[in-house]
């Protein structure tokens, strides 16, 4: 029976305002659900308290969604039930998974450095790409083409990158 992460939060004893709820809280919270996946565990449960890093707040019967929120919406879309994950080999500033639905492959690539970084991924036609970037409070979608048999996609500083590929 696989393992269950029971607590989760982006700083422990109640994170500080600009730093648990900055958008690097987003990036940070996809890379946690990847690492927790390729350690076995069947599940990682969020919580809230009202504080700092809580993933949405609730006013006057509207939800916003915060940055941790952002990443963990992501992060249901991305790595979909059923799916087979297999690791990337890692290069000396990034890592990732390779996750596979059948439909689709989608790559997610973390960069952990301070500069964008070059990847190119096997594929025929056009990708598409989704970016949470450390410093930007939103998701960051385009398109790239392919040529010669890859797509090639420059990785935003601090980033999880997800290039998705279409099955042929």
């Amino acid at each position: 029976m696989p393992g269950v992460f029971s607590e989760a939060n982006s700083i422990s004893c109640g994170g500080v305002a600009g730093v648990s709820d900055s958008p690097a809280a987003a990036v940070w919270a996809v890379r946690l659900l990847v690492e927790a996946l390729r350690a076995g565990f069947g599940s990682v449960r969020f919580h809230s308290s009202v504080g700092a890093y809580d993933p949405f707040t609730v006013a006057g019967g509207a939800v916003t969604l915060r940055p941790l929120g952002l990443g963990l919406r992501a992060a249901a879309a991305l790595l979909v039930g059923g799916a087979e994950l297999r690791a990337v080999p890692s290069a000396r500033a990034f890592d990732g998974v390779a996750v596979s639905d059948g439909a689709a492959v989608t790559y997610l690539l973390s960069n952990y450095g301070a500069a964008s970084r070059p990847v190119a991924v096997p594929a025929r036609g056009s990708v598409r790409i989704e970016a949470i970037v450390a410093r930007a409070p939103t998701v960051r979608e385009w398109t790239a083409a392919a040529s010669g048999g890859r797509a090639r996609v420059a990785l935003p500083p601090d980033s999880l990158t997800a290039i998705t590929i279409a099955a042929d």
